[in-house]
């Protein structure tokens, strides 16, 4: 212990190891080493390195430490893997019946009697079962299994774990478990449109983003201290405020923009480039997203400040696709066959602008100029 500690001394300032160098080390020699002494040394070295640096090396120091602990602790996260099946509604009935009945459908689907032997039968959370009541393994299995709405008709249902082929297996239960219970609604069927997939990579442990997470953590501990260093607080936080108000009152004057979507399928495993490339795709570049959301089903999607002209206009282009797909079928030869599982959906809320996102920005953005307003005064002050 006590090596570790002669090596953490060495983090005080040179100044300060010249002049007590001698007598730290003769102390040290009299102190039984305990942790409490490591965390001692190490928290004087911090405060000390603080009390003599600039505003510029705190925020520094506190960025790279920030970077550095996070880019660390993303390996103590285990993988987790995802796999996610599409399934389609098909009803004649009333739509409001149909959600709540969908909703019961769902709730028996992920009740006890359904999750356990789907646990027991694949092994699934074998550390927590040896730790925990059932109840709770159960409340966690739950808590990693998704149903998404893709639109009106179609959702989709994801379940993560840790083990890429049990993920898989257990999608596979739980969606049938899902299509057994849905027979009880009447005037109605689910449909698999494309079965749970096997996850090929993790969806967490984005190394790079909690990194960034971290320096952006590290970068605003350490503004935080150099303000308390040097005094800052009464600039920055007026500049803040300003800068929260006025990203705020700034995002009222952008038009708002609704989002407008249709989903399609092909026969074949999805590409952008298998799709007909003259026509509605290469006149409305720039308007119309593609966005895959299985291997042989994808979307298409068109934003426009109004919410009538975004389905109006993305059903226009949906049917143009699918005559250029039957033009190429019946001249080209093509083997390419398109089908529109749900039509343009009315968008009911706007995508844009995120009131929230221009306020922090503006925050971030005035505490960044009320710093470097009170860097810049205090000098001229002196003089």
């Amino acid at each position: 212990m006590k090596p570790v500690i002669r090596f953490l001394a060495r983090l005080y300032p040179a100044a300060w190891r010249r002049r007590y160098g001698a007598e730290f080390d003769a102390l040290l020699e009299d102190d039984p080493a305990s942790w409490r002494s490591l965390m001692n040394v190490l928290l004087g070295a911090f405060k000390m390195q603080l009390t003599n640096w600039n505003f510029v090396k705190i925020v520094i120091a506190t960025a790279v430490f920030g970077t550095l602990t996070a880019a660390i602790g993303s390996f103590a996260i285990p993988k987790s893997y995802r796999s996610t099946a599409t399934v389609r509604i098909s009803s004649s009935g009333d739509g409001q019946i149909l959600y709540h009945s969908l909703r019961a459908v769902q709730q028996q689907a992920l009740s006890r009697n359904s999750l356990t032997p789907i646990i027991l039968s694949l092994s699934l959370y074998p550390a927590e079962r040896s730790r925990v009541p059932m109840e709770n393994v159960i409340e966690r299995m739950r808590k990693s299994i998704m149903v998404k709405p893709i639109n009106s008709q179609a959702f989709t249902i994801q379940f993560d774990y840790t083990d890429p082929l049990k993920a898989q297996q257990a999608a596979e239960e739980i969606t049938r478990a899902l299509l057994t219970q849905s027979t009880a609604i009447r005037g109605s069927s689910l449909e698999v449109l494309n079965s749970p997939t096997l996850p090929s990579s993790p969806t967490t442990q984005n190394r790079l983003n909690l990194a960034a997470w971290g320096l952006a953590a590290g970068t605003a501990v350490g503004a935080m201290l150099g303000l308390l260093r040097f005094r800052f607080s009464r600039t920055v936080v007026v500049g803040a405020l300003i800068g929260a108000l006025a990203g705020t009152a700034g995002s009222f004057a952008i038009p708002k923009s609704y989002r407008s979507t249709a989903v399609i399928r092909m026969n074949e495993p999805f590409e952008v480039s298998k799709l007909p490339a003259r026509g509605v795709l290469t006149h409305m570049r720039g308007r119309i997203q593609v966005r895959p959301i299985q291997a042989q089903v994808f979307t298409i999607q068109l934003d426009d400040s109004s919410p009538v002209k975004a389905q109006h206009t993305l059903q226009q282009a949906a049917a143009a696709l699918l005559a250029e797909n039957l033009g190429d079928r019946r001249y080209l030869n093509s083997n390419l066959v398109l089908e529109l599982i749900d039509p343009a959906v009315y968008p009911t809320d706007a995508i844009s602008p995120n009131r929230l996102a221009f306020a922090g920005w503006g925050l971030i953005a005035g505490i960044g100029v009320g710093t470097i307003f009170a860097l810049f005064r205090r000098p001229r002050q002196a003089a």
